[in-house]
């Protein structure tokens, strides 16, 4: 992963449950644990099997559901691919479905009864991964809209030889951001999930306001084989900053043919939203709520609603309109044209061009304060 350095943690026993608690961390990292524990006669147990190889993970803070798969009713629109190796039978072996609990794979899902693997025992399989493949699943196109930050959670089991040999990883946009454990001096720490295992992936900001595809891949030798890739409640999250709640990306401004602008956006859907202003300033856009004239001001804004308003007092000029979102404590704080900000005509004036767009936020560089979050995401691994 990150190759962070381990820290430790004190267990307790209580009655008939081992306990722990990490100390407090900020939002935004992501952190990996393991456990070790000792048994009455002497032995020690890992939890997850394998440890520091294959710790659980998680990502510190709120979050805000971007695309959830839990592959229930459907497959999710995901497909796949045999990308390597001679194209025989079982070649491509993903499959959707209930897994058989061959070949080190899951008995059952991790919620519901449906989930994607390499070979899930179906239609003949024995559970494992095929030698000298290397198989693809990949998800629809997903559209993380104004969303940054984007992380991956999952649920996973998976069992796959050491990296020296085979490779299982996870790509966005053909670029890696995760593989399996390689131990170049002996190419035998083998990954193999024991149980359900709950997954947070860093993803680096290739998912951030872009259209995405999520891709699962196992690139097998031809020598020893396992169970392979298990995954089921494939999740894209952001976290619940105030710009990631309170964005407005469908804004649209347009003179009705008279002194009049009609205007029409979609409020956000995440909570706690206490009010919404349309701002019209002349010359070029505004910068926030505070600057220009207050055209439109909603103090009992309705989650995710539909919202439409005629600014009758546009006249003549070219107005450079913006809408902007409160909780009560923070503003929507960037402008970007063609968001949450358009300029409009009236009586057929000719278009200006805005001087700028101040987005207080750039959608391809972010402001200070993402600059800030990204230093506090780095990956912390902690042990308990």
């Amino acid at each position: 992963m990150d190759g962070g350095t381990w820290q430790e943690w004190s267990l307790a026993t209580q009655d008939d449950q081992v306990v722990g608690a990490f100390p407090p961390l900020p939002p935004g990292a992501f952190v990996e644990y393991w456990a070790e524990i000792d048994d009455p006669d002497g032995g020690m147990v890992e939890i997850p099997d394998g440890g520091e190889i294959n710790p659980f993970s998680y990502y510190v803070g709120d979050v805000i559901p971007v695309h959830c798969d839990n592959f229930e009713s459907s497959d999710g629109g995901w497909t796949h691919a045999l990308v390597g190796g001679r194209p025989d039978a079982m070649a491509d072996d993903w499959q959707w479905g209930a897994p058989q609990g061959l070949g080190g794979d899951p008995g059952a899902a991790a919620s519901g009864s449906k989930v994607w693997g390499n070979d899930l025992g179906l239609d003949g399989g024995d559970g494992r991964y095929e030698d000298g493949k290397h198989n693809r699943l990949s998800s629809p196109v997903i559209d993380t809209a104004h969303y940054k930050g984007v992380f991956l959670t999952y649920d996973r089991w998976l069992g796959v030889e050491d990296a020296t040999y085979d490779h299982a990883t996870i790509s966005v946009n053909d670029q890696p951001v995760w593989t399996n454990w390689a131990n170049s001096d002996t190419g035998t720490d083998a990954t193999q999930d024991k149980q359900w295992s709950p997954q947070s992936v860093d993803l680096q900001g290739l998912a951030d306001h872009t259209p995405v595809t999520l891709s699962f891949d196992l690139d097998a030798d031809p020598g020893l084989n396992f169970g392979g890739w298990t995954i089921d409640n494939v999740c894209l999250m952001a976290p619940a900053t105030p710009d990631n709640r309170l964005g407005i990306t469908d804004f649209v401004a347009q003179g009705n043919g008279s002194t009049g602008v009609d205007l029409s956006w979609t409020n956000p859907e995440h909570a706690p939203l206490d009010e919404v202003v349309v701002v019209r300033k002349r010359g070029d856009f505004p910068n926030g709520p505070h600057q220009g004239e207050v055209v439109f001001r909603d103090n009992d804004p309705q989650l995710g609603a539909a919202e439409s308003y005629v600014d009758d007092s546009a006249g003549k000029k070219t107005g450079f309109y913006a809408v902007y979102a409160s909780d009560g404590h923070n503003w929507l704080s960037w402008t970007v044209e063609g968001w949450n900000a358009e300029a409009a005509v009236t009586r057929g004036e000719p278009q200006t061009q805005a001087g700028g767009c101040d987005t207080g936020a750039d959608p391809a560089t972010g402001s200070a304060a993402w600059l800030l979050l990204g230093l506090l995401a780095l990956r912390r691994r902690r042990r308990a």
